[in-house]
């Protein structure tokens, strides 16, 4: 059994706030690093140590592969080896007939995922980003960007869009879809040359509306 009269050691060799707290008394008190148990020496330098407040180190690590810089023939290539030859063949006859009509087309610059896109541009003042094609299959109907411009500011217009598209046999938008984002249909819905058609037709009604919009 421990004597209660005998006095109790000053220190511990377990960190603690508390105990380092002691630590700072005791050097307060005497100025003698010195007159430190060894193992509470080692816990007050390590609680001493300079600290560097709002700056983060993080080791960038480079894998090759994962990074890719996009153009047409690249995209192609790809969305063709990850998709197939006719998922790529819907998407170039897209492409051929919007390069006749008032569009510009970019690519994700740097991506080499499934999100990977080919963008398609209504050139206007700003310009309208209205699909993109993915190299995972999809079509992203860009709500999110069609609100910006009128009449599709308003969410009728935004809901005639939706109507004529599931007018397609492939494609099926819910009725309870918020009307502000990015939803996305597969391409192979308008593999067929009356689907295809009729997509292209509710493109066209896109780009009417916002030109008499303008006018007005």
């Amino acid at each position: 059994m421990t004597d209660p009269f005998t006095p109790r050691p000053l220190f511990r060799t377990i960190p603690h706030p508390r105990r380092a707290c002691n630590n700072q008394i005791f050097l307060r008190k005497h100025q003698d690093y010195n007159k430190l148990p060894e193992n509470s020496q080692k816990i007050h330098k390590k609680l001493n140590q300079p600290q560097r407040f709002g700056v983060e180190t993080k080791k960038t690590v480079n894998r090759p592969g994962n990074i890719k810089k996009w153009d047409s023939v690249a995209w192609f290539e790809e969305l063709e080896k990850r998709r197939g030859q006719e998922e790529a063949k819907i998407v170039r006859k897209m492409e051929q007939w919007a390069t006749g009509g008032p569009f510009q087309f970019r690519w994700s610059s740097r991506r080499k995922d499934d999100r990977a896109t080919f963008w398609m541009f209504l050139t206007s003042e700003p310009p309208c980003r209205l699909l993109g094609f993915r190299l995972d299959g999809k079509i992203e109907i860009r709500f999110g960007d069609l609100m910006k411009f009128r009449p599709f500011n308003e969410e009728g217009f935004r809901r005639s869009l939706t109507d004529r598209l599931n007018r397609i046999a492939g494609i099926n938008l819910s009725e309870a879809l918020k009307l502000t984002g990015y939803p996305s249909v597969p391409i192979s819905a308008i593999k067929d040359e009356g689907d295809a058609t009729s997509f292209f037709e509710t493109i066209e009604w896109c780009i009417k509306e916002i030109k008499e919009a303008k006018i007005d």
